[in-house]
């Protein structure tokens, strides 16, 4: 098994994202194999770990579906992050990361989320997987916000372009 793919462009392109935000983030750990997640996981019940750690065979880390990421600016990488469609383990794992489930509509298709009128956002931009659909479908009022803001988050997801 690998990291899934989406994951592993958030972490190729998640460093040069947030310096230009101002400020540091490394991702620490992806995939994990069992026997990796066990060593990591006696580590933790011996109190060598300082973020606690699943159990074998529980781990997302070990689907791929993970990441750990530190940071100078842990609140603007929450933010960032979430609003990238990851989903946060909250502050008693605070480095931990992982995707969340998609919005699925009756029928098995991906949820997709309305324009409204006289929107700029391409409608091919409200039905991405990923959490970014949910992102631009919900702006207000998409010429009053600041086009660096998304795309920074795009570049987190795709990469520079």
């Amino acid at each position: 098994m690998a990291l899934d793919k989406r994951l592993a462009a958030v972490k190729r392109n998640l460093p040069s994202v947030v310096r230009s935000l101002g400020f540091d983030a490394r991702v620490t750990s992806a995939y994990r194999s069992r026997s990796k997640q066990a060593w990591l996981y006696n580590r933790w019940l011996a109190g060598l770990q300082s973020y606690p750690v699943a159990p074998p065979g529980t781990s997302d880390h070990e689907k791929g579906l993970a990441l750990d990421v530190v940071s100078t600016n842990p609140q603007k990488l929450v933010s960032l992050l979430t609003s990238a469609g990851l989903s946060w383990a909250g502050p008693d794992d605070p480095v931990h990361f992982s995707l969340k489930a998609p919005q699925i509509a009756k029928g098995g298709a991906f949820q997709s989320y309305e324009e409204e009128v006289g929107s700029i956002i391409p409608k091919v931009l409200t039905t991405l997987p990923f959490g970014i659909g949910r992102v631009f479908g919900t702006l207000k009022n998409p010429k009053s916000q600041l086009l660096t803001d998304a795309e920074l988050l795009l570049q987190v997801i795709l990469g520079p372009f």
